[in-house]
């Protein structure tokens, strides 16, 4: 994760259990880095009209619209220690 937030990034996914607090880790050192940080559980949190539900690091569960900036993006994406294979198809 600390090698992943010296990229330049647009933003960074973070998928896992809200109850993880190894994926809260991760999302805790993405905000440090002042990169925009979407914890979400599962791909049912990206919905249509580019809007996504996602949790903040203190716990609180938010909605945004047109989270993804228009134009070429390098997004970021990592996963807590317990989050299921079956998340990451492919």
């Amino acid at each position: 994760m600390y090698n992943l937030v010296k990229e330049k990034l647009d933003l960074i996914l973070v998928v896992g259990g809200w109850n993880s607090s190894n994926t809260s880790h991760l999302q805790e050192i993405a905000e440090q880095n002042g990169t925009p940080t979407y914890w979400i559980d599962s791909e049912k949190r990206i919905g249509p009209g580019n809007r996504i539900a996602y949790k903040l690091s203190h716990g609180e569960l938010v909605e945004k619209e047109n989270w993804l900036p228009t134009g070429p993006l390098k997004i970021g994406i990592t996963s807590g220690a317990s989050t299921p294979d079956k998340l990451f198809p492919g």
